[in-house]
């Protein structure tokens, strides 16, 4: 039997009223249309995922997943028509109305997803930063797609949804701020300040101990006069993870028994 006999046998042959060539032809399309998505997906998978970890992106196998999908999407739209029958614009009207809807349902996770990626491609912040946020101040341990976790010096850590971060102005704190201690002081006037100066590094050091950033300089600021005495601002620079609201209350029962101290005890 010669191939024009064997394609009339397929062409006058029916399944479900449809011809066996046709059949056949559709099936060969859409094998050949799955095969090359396959191929064009693991290139840009590859692609995506030299791209991305040359720009230190992390979690960025989202994104590799995402182009997989569009890659797929695009191979469906090839053969909708010509192997199922269905118009592409039909398809995507309904399928627009359908997103629509999920869009709007989704819209604080597709928001979060937006500003994780700003965040996470802008490097505005990355984990070991601290950055102060309102009123919490505290070290940025994980950045993901929904959200970004900072942990205070008391352990706590709080989970910010990264739709918040991206409209809300964020502090980021160097290392001279991130562990400062300050301490308002008041001077008794006719006090030597070197003896100050003095007293305040010895008492960081006696109570604070371990606490203190050992490179980090103790800094006493005097900033005026008044009839009550010399102001000044004592900065003790902590190290990570100390608790700056405990240390300070130690320091200040300790600095308040000195005797050039305003009130000292």
């Amino acid at each position: 039997m010669d191939l024009g006999t064997v394609w009339d046998v397929l062409s006058t042959t029916m399944v479900f009223g449809v011809s066996l060539a046709s059949v056949l032809g559709k099936l060969f399309l859409l094998v050949a249309v799955v095969l090359v998505a396959r191929v064009a997906e693991k290139a840009v998978a590859r692609l995506a995922h030299r791209m991305l970890d040359a720009a230190s992106v992390p979690s960025s196998s989202i994104i590799v997943n995402m182009l997989r999908g569009l890659v797929w999407s695009l191979a469906l739209m090839t053969v909708l028509e010509p192997v199922f029958g269905i118009q592409p614009t039909a398809f995507l009207a309904a399928l627009g109305i359908g997103s629509l809807a999920l869009t709007l349902g989704l819209q604080d996770t597709v928001s979060n997803i937006i500003g994780g990626l700003s965040l996470m491609v802008s490097k505005v912040i990355v984990p070991g930063d601290y950055i102060r946020v309102g009123d919490f101040t505290g070290l940025v341990t994980d950045i993901n797609w929904r959200s970004t976790c900072v942990r205070d010096a008391y352990g706590q850590t709080d989970v910010i949804p990264n739709s918040v971060l991206s409209k809300t102005a964020l502090v980021k704190l160097s290392e001279y701020t991130r562990g400062r201690c300050q301490i308002a002081m008041v001077v008794r006037h006719g006090t030597d300040i070197n003896d100050v100066v003095a007293d305040v590094a010895r008492a960081a050091r006696d109570v604070l101990g371990k606490r203190v950033d050992p490179k980090m300089d103790i800094e006493v600021l005097f900033e005026g006069f008044d009839a009550g005495g010399i102001q000044a601002k004592a900065n003790v620079h902590l190290a990570r993870g100390a608790d700056i609201d405990g240390s300070r209350s130690l320091l200040v029962e300790r600095l308040a028994r000195c005797p050039w101290a305003v009130n000292s005890l």
